[in-house]
C-alpha cells in the first residue's frame, strides 16, 4: 500500500473512531434509562441520577462504560427483585446474560493473563504449595462447583494443634492479594464457565459524595 493509501486509511480510522465514540454515549445513557424502567416507579428516578454518576467515574473510556451500562442492563431484574418488585427473567434475557458474562470474562482472562501468571508465580515462591484454591460451593438450584481462587494461606510453622487439624497462617503475598481483592481474579474462570455470574448490587439509596 503507498503513503497515501495509508494516510487515507488513517483518516477513515479516525473518522469511523471518532463515531463509535460519539454513538456510545447516548447508547449509555439508552442502557441506564431501559434498567430503570424495571424498577419500581418510586425508584427509578433515584437510581437514574446515580447510574449517571457513577458511568461517569468508570474509567478506560467508553468501551469500559458501555460494558458496565450494558452489565447494569442485563442485571435490571436481580435488581428490581432486590427492591420487591415482581419479576420474570424470560429465556431470551438469561440467554443474553450468560452471552455478555462469557464474553467480559474470556476478555478479561486475556487482558489480566499476565498479570494472572505474575501473581501465581509470586505465590509460588512466597510458600509451598499450588497457586489457586479450590473451594466447594453450591450454585444455582443446589448444584455443587468448584469456586477458584488465588491462595492465601499456608501451613503454620507452628505444628498441629491437639485437634489434629493443620494450623494455617496468612502468607506475605495472601496478605497484598486479600487487601486488593486480587485473589478473587480467579473466579472469572468460573464466570466463563457458567458456575458464577457478574452481577451489578443495587444499593438503598444514592451515595452521598463530600
Amino acid at each position: 500500500m503507498t503513503a497515501l493509501g495509508w494516510v487515507v486509511l488513517a483518516i477513515l480510522a479516525a473518522v469511523v473512531g471518532a463515531e463509535a465514540i460519539a454513538w456510545c454515549g447516548p447508547a449509555q445513557q439508552w442502557m441506564l434509562r431501559r434498567a430503570a424502567s424495571a424498577l419500581p416507579e418510586e425508584h427509578r428516578d433515584r437510581y437514574l441520577e446515580e447510574w449517571t454518576a457513577e458511568l461517569k467515574q468508570v474509567p478506560n473510556g467508553p468501551v469500559t462504560r458501555s460494558l458496565w451500562a450494558g452489565g447494569l442492563l442485563l442485571s435490571r431484574n436481580s435488581i428490581a427483585r432486590a427492591l420487591g418488585a415482581p419479576v420474570s427473567a424470560s429465556r431470551g434475557s438469561l440467554l443474553a446474560k450468560r452471552f455478555f458474562d462469557a464474553g467480559v470474562a474470556a476478555f478479561c482472562l486475556v487482558l489480566y493473563g499476565p498479570l494472572l501468571l505474575v501473581i501465581a508465580l509470586a505465590i509460588r515462591l512466597d510458600s509451598r504449595g499450588p497457586a489457586l484454591f479450590r473451594g466447594a460451593r453450591i450454585g444455582r438450584n443446589g448444584r455443587p462447583f468448584v469456586m477458584f481462587n488465588f491462595r492465601t494461606m499456608a501451613p503454620s510453622e507452628r505444628g498441629q494443634p491437639s485437634g489434629g487439624e493443620p494450623q494455617l497462617r496468612p502468607t506475605r503475598v495472601g496478605c497484598v492479594l486479600h487487601r486488593y481483592s486480587l485473589d478473587e481474579l480467579p473466579q472469572l474462570i468460573n464466570v466463563a464457565r457458567g458456575d458464577m455470574t457478574l452481577r451489578v448490587i443495587a444499593r438503598s439509596g444514592p451515595s452521598r459524595r463530600r
